[in-house]
C-alpha cells in the first residue's frame, strides 16, 4: 500500500474516533467549526464548499465532492484567554455596604480544550437523478448524496472554585467565593442531495434533525464586615436547563459564468418537535435586614435556530480560488420559550409566603449580517496555501443582556477572526493543517454580590483565542486498506527466521606438523 494512502486512511480513522467535543455561543452564529477547510478559508462555503460546509452552508456545492469521499474535521486544540475588568462587582454597590473599595475586581481566565468536529460521507449515483438521460455527460447524470453529523453551535464557560478578597484601608474586609458553569450546544445530523442541472447550474437541499442543549449554573457567596459595623453575608444560586428537538431544511444553488461562480442558500426556521426545561433560584442575605427567596419550576422548552440567507461569489482557476460570502441571520419569533410551573417561597422579617407560580419566559434577538472571505493559492499541484478573515456579530440586542430566571443568553460578544493553513492534495485524499486567531469583546453574565438580595449583572470582557485545525478527506478505499493493514500488524506479527545450529567444523591442520603414528 502506498504511504500516502496509508496516512490519509489512518487520519480518517482518527477523525472518527475524535468526532465530538465542544466550543463557544448561541447568539454568535459562527463560532463552532463546521468544516476544517471552510474554517481555514474564513468560514466561507456558499460557493466552493467541499467539506461538511457543503451540507450545512449550501447543499448545492456537494456536487464538488468526489465519489465515496469521507470528509472529516478534527480541531485538536483551542487556547482561550479572557479578561473581565469588573467581574466581582458587575453592577452598582448597595449603600448598606458602606464605603467599600472594590477596585481590584477583575478576573483573568485561561482555558485549554478541544472544540467540536464534523464528519460527512458523500457518494453519487445516476439512479437517484430523475434528470439522468442517455447521451448526457456522466457528471450531469450523477446525483450527489451525503450524510453529515456536526456540532454547528456551541458555547461552554467554566469558572470554578474562584475567590475575591480585599482588605479595606479602614480595616473593613470583603470576600467572595464563586463557581460558574454555562454550556450551550446544537448537534445536527441529516442527509444532503445535490445534482447538476446543466453545465452551469447546480441545485441541492438538506434536512437536519438537531438537538439543542442549554445548561447554566451560577453560585456565589460573600461576606463583608468591618464597614459597616455589622457583617453582611449573602449567597446566590441560580440554575436552568433546557433540551429541545427540532427539524430544519436548507436549499441552495450555484451558477457558474466562466471562471466566476455565484451561490445562494436559504435555511428555514426550525420546526419544533419536543422539549423540556426547568429553573431553580435561591438568594439569601443577612446583616442589613434579612431575606430568603427560593423558586423551582419545570415544564416545556423550545429553542429556535434562526433563519439564514447566504450569498456568495468566487473565482476559480489553476492558481486556486477566491470567495466572498455574506450571511444574514434572523429569528422570526423569540429565540427560545420556556413555559414552566412550580412554587416560590419568600421569607422576610419572619413572615413566610409560599405560592404556586406559572412562568412564560422568552427573549428575542436582533437580525445580524456576517461577512467572510477566503482564498486558496496553489504553490504546486500538490501543495496549497489557505487563508481567510471573517466577522461574527452577536444577535443579543444591545443593553438587553441581563440576568433572567433562565439565563439563556449567557454573553453578548462580537468577534474578528483570521486563519492561515497549508493543504496537501493527492489521489488518496487531502490533508489540511492550520490555525485560526480570534479576538472577541463584549459582556457576560456574572453574579453581583454587592446588591441585597444578590442578583445577576454583566461584566465587560475581552477574549483572545488560538485554535489549531487538522482536517481533510479520504476515499473509503484508502480507509479500508488502512484498517486491513492495522489488522495485519495486530494479528500477524512478523515471523522471525528459525535459528539454525552451527555445523561442526573440521580440525585445521597446521603446516609442518603430522599426527604421531
Amino acid at each position: 500500500m502506498q504511504p500516502e494512502r496509508r496516512l490519509f486512511g489512518l487520519l480518517a480513522a482518527l477523525g472518527i474516533l475524535l468526532g465530538a467535543a465542544r466550543a463557544d455561543a448561541q447568539l454568535s452564529y459562527r463560532l463552532a467549526p463546521i468544516g476544517g477547510r471552510s474554517q481555514l478559508l474564513g468560514g466561507t462555503g456558499i460557493t466552493f464548499g467541499r467539506d461538511a460546509s457543503a451540507s450545512f452552508l449550501n447543499p448545492a456545492t456537494a456536487v464538488l465532492v468526489d465519489d465515496q469521499r469521507l470528509s472529516f474535521s478534527v480541531n485538536f486544540y483551542k487556547l482561550t484567554y479572557m479578561h473581565a475588568s469588573n467581574w466581582y462587582a458587575p453592577g452598582p454597590v448597595d449603600p448598606r455596604f458602606g464605603n467599600i473599595d472594590v477596585r481590584d475586581r477583575s478576573m483573568t481566565d485561561i482555558d485549554f480544550d478541544t472544540p467540536p468536529s464534523s464528519l460527512c460521507f458523500y457518494f453519487f449515483s445516476s439512479k437517484l437523478n430523475p434528470l439522468a438521460a442517455r447521451g448526457r455527460d456522466e457528471a450531469l447524470n450523477n446525483a450527489h448524496v451525503g450524510l453529515c453529523l456536526a456540532t454547528i453551535q456551541s458555547e461552554e464557560f467554566n469558572y470554578g472554585a474562584e475567590d475575591f478578597s480585599k482588605v479595606q484601608p479602614n480595616n473593613g474586609v470583603t470576600r467572595q467565593a464563586q463557581t460558574l458553569s454555562q454550556r450551550y450546544s446544537q448537534f445536527a445530523a441529516g442527509p444532503t442531495y445535490a445534482l447538476r442541472v446543466n453545465n452551469w447550474l447546480s441545485i441541492g437541499a438538506s434536512v437536519h434533525a438537531s438537538i439543542i442543549t442549554h445548561r447554566s449554573l451560577l453560585t456565589a457567596s460573600a461576606v463583608t464586615y468591618g464597614t459597616p459595623a455589622s457583617a453582611i453575608t449573602s449567597s446566590f444560586y441560580g440554575a436552568s436547563k433546557g433540551t429541545s428537538f427540532q427539524l430544519a431544511g436548507t436549499a441552495g444553488m450555484t451558477a457558474r459564468f466562466g471562471k466566476q461562480t455565484l451561490g445562494l442558500s436559504v435555511r428555514s426556521p426550525t420546526v419544533h418537535v419536543f422539549g423540556v426545561g426547568g429553573v431553580n433560584r435561591e438568594a439569601t442575605y443577612d446583616g442589613a435586614g434579612s431575606e430568603t427567596f427560593q423558586l423551582a419550576a419545570n415544564g416545556s422548552f423550545l429553542a429556535r435556530q434562526p433563519m439564514r440567507v447566504g450569498v456568495g461569489t468566487g473565482v476559480e482557476g489553476t492558481w486556486g480560488s477566491l470567495e466572498i460570502d455574506a450571511f444574514y441571520f434572523h429569528h422570526l419569533d423569540a429565540a427560545y420559550r420556556a413555559e414552566l410551573e412550580g412554587f416560590q417561597t419568600t421569607k422576610q422579617n419572619g413572615t413566610i409566603v409560599d405560592q404556586p407560580v406559572t412562568l412564560d419566559l422568552a427573549q428575542r434577538s436582533n437580525g445580524v449580517v456576517n461577512l467572510a472571505a477566503g482564498a486558496e493559492l496553489f504553490m504546486s499541484p500538490r501543495i496549497s496555501l489557505l487563508t481567510g478573515v471573517s466577522g461574527d456579530v452577536s444577535g443579543a440586542p444591545a443593553g438587553t443582556l441581563r440576568g433572567t430566571l433562565f439565563n439563556y443568553f449567557a454573553l453578548r460578544q462580537n468577534r474578528l477572526t483570521a486563519s492561515l493553513g497549508i493543504g496537501t492534495h493527492g489521489a488518496a485524499g487531502e490533508l489540511m493543517l492550520g490555525t485560526e486567531l480570534a479576538y472577541g469583546w463584549g459582556e457576560r453574565l456574572a453574579v453581583n454580590s454587592y446588591q441585597l438580595p444578590p442578583e445577576i449583572g454583566t461584566a465587560r470582557h475581552e477574549t483572545y483565542q488560538l485554535m489549531f485545525v487538522v482536517a481533510g478527506s479520504t476515499s473509503l478505499r484508502a480507509l479500508k486498506r488502512a484498517v486491513e493493514d492495522m489488522k495485519e500488524v495486530v494479528r500477524e506479527p512478523t515471523r522471525q527466521k528459525p535459528v539454525l545450529e552451527p555445523k561442526p567444523q573440521k580440525p585445521i591442520e597446521l603446516p609442518g606438523r603430522r599426527e604421531a603414528d
